[in-house]
């Protein structure tokens, strides 16, 4: 299993953040809340809501690999991010 350099825990994955658009639609919920969760949601005044058709495209920008645990980015690249997890050392 591969061990991040930086927190030194051991990993088998290892989070993406990549830049790019998302975009959705809002809905207010419509599904059953049980009563004593509608009875905060009055008191914080919010509502439940879901999103839906959740699209994401990427611009073609950063890839960062991170740690899943001290979320430090370790790679900026897929084939480095890979060669890690596999065990592989690059030279």
């Amino acid at each position: 299993m591969a061990k991040c350099p930086k927190c030194e825990r051991e990993t088998d994955h290892l989070e993406t953040v990549q830049t790019g658009v998302q975009s959705a639609n809002l809905y207010l919920s419509n599904k059953e809340i049980p009563p004593e969760l509608a009875k905060i949601m009055r008191e914080l005044k919010t509502a439940a809501i879901e999103y839906s058709d959740i699209e994401f495209e990427g611009d073609g920008g950063v890839m960062d690999y991170k740690c899943p645990f001290c979320h430090e980015t370790l790679f900026g690249s897929e084939d480095d991010a890979v060669e890690f997890l596999a065990g592989i050392k690059s030279d």
